[in-house]
């Protein structure tokens, strides 16, 4: 059973500062979902006496949109489907669907939403966990996410057993039937070495076999971290621009 709510009388408006985009969230379920957005519209705050808050360096307006339907429906909002039974027209919208959820999940680490990252995480493993992932969702998240990162760690563990599997496949084909690593994936290699340099260290120490998918959840007292320094970064940004140029506050995060 999900939170109760009983407050519907006050709002507040997430703008995306790239496109313009505005979305509208009652207060208390973006309070009790968003230690971010909690913190961030406390009075003290500019965007705590307008209730408004801008999101700056963020484009994707159906990612911010999914977000915003999580908030109040919680895992039921993300399902896709494809209709097609097509191999490859099914493959491209799993690859689809998993670009989305990586820019969800980013979306969430931004927003200090543990649930939602973990519940993207779930469906990521519960819809294919013997699938390929999209070399384009990895490239991003190795491009925009933290330095440490659960999803990484997921991606990693799952590159390391496919590679594991295709090399024992190998092992029984002849040298012109050996499966080639993917082009795309080796561009990935070559692109981010510090993706390559992990994958090798997770080859080299063995692979762990399938899993309790809840080893990559992010658990409470990290988020309890990350909120208390949110509000101490967001705090000092506020301080800067009141000696800068003499506003009450900063509007864009």
């Amino acid at each position: 059973m999900g939170p109760i709510w009983t407050d519907f009388t006050t709002l507040i408006t997430i703008v995306l500062a790239d496109t313009g985009t505005r979305f509208m969230v009652h207060k208390h379920v973006a309070h009790d979902r968003s230690p971010f957005l909690e913190a961030c519209l406390q009075e003290g705050f500019k965007e705590g006496q307008e209730q408004k808050i801008t999101i700056k360096d963020w484009d994707a307006d159906q990612s911010m949109q999914l977000l915003v339907a999580w908030l109040y429906q919680g895992k039921e909002a993300l399902q896709f489907t494809s209709a097609s039974n097509d191999v490859d027209t099914k493959r491209s919208s799993t690859f689809a669907t998993q670009q989305q959820l990586t820019k969800l999940y980013l979306l969430a680490d931004r927003f200090l939403i543990s649930k939602l990252k973990n519940d993207v995480i779930d469906y990521l493993d519960d819809n294919g966990p013997r699938q390929r992932l999209s070399v384009w969702a990895m490239g991003m998240l190795w491009a925009d996410g933290p330095a440490e990162c659960h999803l990484k760690t997921y991606i990693l563990h799952k590159t390391a057993r496919d590679l594991k599997r295709r090399s024992k496949r190998n092992e029984a084909l002849a040298e012109g039937q050996k499966e080639r690593l993917p082009t795309k994936l080796i561009k990935l290699i070559g692109d981010y070495p510090e993706f390559a340099q992990a994958l090798v260290e997770m080859m080299v120490a063995g692979a762990p076999e399938y899993h309790d998918i809840s080893r990559y959840y992010e658990h409470d007292g990290e988020e309890e971290d990350r909120t208390t320094k949110a509000e101490e970064e967001h705090t000092v940004t506020m301080a800067s621009e009141l000696i800068d140029d003499g506003s009450s506050g900063t509007e864009e995060l």
